[in-house]
């Protein structure tokens, strides 16, 4: 059973251009630290892998190949920390947020739902079983759609977002995401 890591979030977000993680273990940059999502919602991470394809029939109407015509990955999370002010801009936009000095009444944000497009950004998606750590690497994503919200008095204020991920220039396969994987209990001791 995947847990979330115990030092951190697992969600990070940067502008991209940010230098990312090469291995599962490696402690992110300050940018990515510095837009930790906190805490997601129990079904953890959903990475979405999509392949449209099109069947070519032969004369007689058989099928002579099947070939891909589209693929397409995307990375559907819960957030559950919903004053984080990474939250925020990543749902709203950073330039949607204002948030004023605390006063008597405590801390102030206005925030503008707006119709223009969320940025593209860098990501970040961590995960633990037991010894084994899994980390996703989005050089380039944006969030494309957010659920529905429900505001209750018996429940959080939840933001489940969609991010689509675009092709990158991590590797050398035309990804659109990285995973990378590393197995404590595999560890070699000694010469």
């Amino acid at each position: 059973m995947a847990t979330p890591p115990i030092d951190g979030g697992v969600l990070h977000a940067a502008p991209v251009g940010t230098v990312l993680p090469a291995t599962a273990l490696e402690v992110l940059g300050a940018e990515f630290l510095a837009n930790d999502h906190g805490a997601v919602g129990e079904n953890g991470i959903a990475i979405n892998r999509s392949r449209t394809t099109t069947d070519i029939k032969a004369f007689g109407g058989k099928t002579f190949r099947t070939v891909q015509t589209e693929f397409d990955e995307s990375v559907v999370i819960t957030l559950l920390e919903d004053d984080n002010a990474a939250v925020l801009d990543t749902i709203n936009g950073a330039d949607n947020v204002v948030t004023d000095a605390p006063d008597a009444d405590g801390l102030s944000r206005t925030i503008y739902h707006t119709s223009n497009p969320l940025p593209i950004r860098s990501w970040v998606v961590d995960s633990i079983d037991g010894e084994k750590t899994k980390r996703y690497v989005i050089q380039k994503g944006q969030v494309t759609e957010i659920a529905e919200v429900t505001d209750v008095h018996t429940d959080l204020t939840k933001y489940q977002i969609t991010i689509k991920t675009y092709e990158s220039s991590i590797g050398s396969k035309g990804e659109n995401v990285v995973e990378l994987r590393n197995d404590a209990a595999l560890a070699v001791t000694g010469p």
